[in-house]
């Protein structure tokens, strides 16, 4: 008798992942009506793909719209605060500032934008040497 039972739980179970890979030894058990553990086993018996720990949905993010897990909303802290892209007035390369920094600086009323410390060295050094030129 335990050699029939064994011969459909294999059977059924190849069948079952053939169909769909994905599934898990919780879900193969269910549908068989054998434990987790004698699924696990069998799949290492026959060879089959080792089972996904746990089904992972994914679903795009709100900011970006790139693929995210179902447990985080957000693909990124930085979509999650939020980004505004702008453009450096010195090497012209895009960037993304959090929302509030640039909320921040309109309040202030800063009049340029860099993308890194570099690139306001190069600006400020441009700018000394055309006030020199004036001088002169």
């Amino acid at each position: 008798m335990k050699g029939r039972t064994h011969n459909y739980s294999a059977a059924r179970m190849t069948e079952l992942v053939g169909k769909n890979p994905a599934l898990t030894n919780t879900e193969l058990s269910e549908a068989i009506g054998i434990t987790r553990q004698r699924v696990s086993q069998l799949r290492r018996k026959l060879n089959l793909p080792a089972s996904p720990s746990r089904r992972i949905d994914w679903h795009p993010c709100p900011n970006c719209a790139k693929p995210t897990r179902s447990r985080n909303k957000y693909c990124s802290r930085a979509c999650y605060h939020g980004q505004d892209i702008l453009t450096c007035e010195t090497c012209g390369k895009e960037f993304g500032r959090s929302k509030r920094l640039v909320e921040v600086a309109k309040e202030r009323n800063y009049a340029h934008t860099w993308c890194s410390k570099e690139c306001q060295g190069t600006w400020f050094g441009s700018l000394k040497r055309r006030i020199l030129r004036f001088v002169n």
